[in-house]
């Protein structure tokens, strides 16, 4: 009898711990399912460009981004009658394609009127969002990558002295590399540094191949469709000997308004740059604000969802 009730309660904690088991596993997949994931900070900048810097966002998968870019001729050499503050005349003209491989990848093109010495401008660029900022601080900023090749196309100057005299096209290329780190420290205000580096295959004989600048973006928003946006680029290797006395590259420097209107998202700047690729306005910019020699320019960017 005894080894009967023995055999009985042996059974009994087999099958108990047989349940106990089961509902163990069953609790920690439980658990497992309902791990809370990432969450990721959206929309630090509204587009994936500021002014004339590049912002840390890239397009959506399977998003095209068409953007439509205007700079206008220069304040303070304009009047009313004539050239209507600088709006009859445009010093550059960009059109570009931006398109979402991933949520963290895209690749661009695009055609510039350009502004400097080499003029007709086409590019090809890569971005990449190496992480992003979570809404636990668990990673407290944004890091993007971002790259181009920018060659000319215009026709062969006759002027020996004109960098458009060359026309091997390795002599019209440039290229230009970013890191951009950023952060959105709140819902009205985000704020980006970036460090840069650009070179340019030819230029004249007392400039620099090899360009360094740093610079910074920030977004102020006063609602969910309306802020202010501003940028700057500042050269870090900025000397060169010109005329036999050193000469700095100027700073190119951004303010302006941003307005979304659902389908839109419509800049209106003011800025010294009369170029509007990186590879054409920060090595050839020479006018100041201090002087008044600013630019109005404005860019239209609609959003389209291909896949």
């Amino acid at each position: 009898m005894k080894k009967n009730i023995l055999l009985f309660v042996n059974i009994a904690f087999w099958v108990n711990g047989i349940y106990c088991q089961s509902d163990f596993s069953l609790l920690d997949s439980l658990l497992e399912i309902k791990k809370p994931q990432k969450e990721y900070i959206d929309y630090t900048f509204k587009t994936t460009r500021v002014i004339n810097a590049h912002s840390i966002e890239t397009v959506r998968k399977g998003a095209l981004d068409f953007r439509v870019s205007h700079r206008f001729g220069n304040i303070a050499d304009s009047s009313f009658g004539h050239s209507f503050f600088g709006l009859a005349s445009a010093t550059d003209v960009l059109i570009a394609f931006e398109y979402g491989i991933t949520d963290r990848l895209q690749v661009g093109i695009g055609r510039a009127q350009g502004a400097g010495p080499l003029k007709e401008l086409y590019n090809g660029n890569l971005k990449y969002k190496l992480f992003k900022q979570t809404k636990d601080n668990s990673i407290p900023i944004s890091l993007t990558l971002y790259g181009n090749i920018t060659l000319s196309s215009m026709k062969k100057s006759s002027d020996s002295t004109s960098l458009a005299y060359f026309q091997n096209f390795a002599h019209r290329t440039s290229y230009f590399s970013q890191i951009i780190v950023a952060r959105k420290f709140n819902e009205w205000f985000s704020l980006e540094l970036f460090v840069n580096y650009i070179h340019r295959n030819l230029v004249r004989p007392y400039d620099n191949n090899d360009l360094y600048t740093v610079g910074y973006a920030m977004r102020v928003k006063f609602n969910k469709r309306f802020g202010m946006i501003f940028d700057g680029y500042i050269p870090i290797s900025g000397w060169r000997l010109k005329n036999n006395q050193l000469d700095m590259y100027s700073i190119p420097i951004g303010a302006g308004f941003e307005w979304e209107t659902g389908g839109h998202v419509f800049h209106l700047n003011f800025t010294n740059s009369a170029g509007l690729l990186e590879n054409d306005f920060i090595p050839y910019s020479n006018q100041s604000w201090s002087k008044g020699e600013v630019r109005f320019g404005f860019t239209i960017s609609r959003v389209f969802q291909i896949n």
